[in-house]
């Protein structure tokens, strides 16, 4: 693909990245793929590639999951598949899931996307999952405080706290109704601003 990854964009600061446009594409190819019923799992900035116009895709669906495999759980109990990095709480823990642990890492890579820095990074892979755990979602700066709202549910401790799916994340970007899980008072959508 023609113009590198997001790692690679993130990594040179340089190197523009459309913000807006990449939350906008990549959240629809997530729905597209939750739709079809695959789980991504691995969902971070060495999986976004863009093309030559620009054009933002999730790539490497290696690792994702058919839900109607019967075992969106990992492989075998105590053994994670992911980016330690990306990875969700409950991919962390070996439980259950379904599309929305692929938008808890699509909120570390937006977190990353605008500070150019990964929210959390342990000592190790287990310390680093333990922040996904334990740790809340990290404040941006006030250049960014505008997408607080929309880290704050795409980072969600649980499941039923972020959003319903890939659909309800356009909604929210685009200002429409959101279908939540849980009640959250902030609706407001960030302004989508590129950097």
């Amino acid at each position: 693909v023609a113009d590198g990854t997001l790692r690679d964009k993130i990594k040179d600061s340089s190197k523009p990245i459309d913000i807006p446009a990449v939350i906008e594409q990549i959240a629809g190819a997530l729905s597209y793929a939750h739709k079809k019923d695959f789980i991504h799992r691995d969902v971070k900035p060495a999986n976004i590639l863009f093309s030559e116009n620009g054009i933002a895709m999730l790539t490497d669906f290696g690792i994702a999951k058919s839900v109607n495999s019967g075992a969106t759980r990992l492989t075998e109990a105590g053994f994670t598949v992911g980016t330690p990095e990306y990875m969700s709480p409950e991919q962390t823990l070996a439980k259950q899931m379904d599309g929305r642990t692929d938008l808890y890492s699509f909120g570390i890579v937006i977190y990353e996307m605008l500070m150019r820095e990964k929210p959390f990074i342990g000592d190790d892979a287990f310390a680093t999952a333990l922040q996904h755990i334990n740790e809340p979602p990290p404040k941006l700066s006030d250049e960014f405080s505008h997408y607080q709202g929309l880290l704050d549910r795409l980072l969600a401790k649980e499941p039923e706290a972020r959003f319903d799916d890939a659909d309800a994340l356009i909604r929210y970007l685009k200002g429409g109704d959101v279908s939540m899980s849980a009640t959250v008072k902030d609706s407001q959508a960030p302004e989508l601003t590129s950097r």
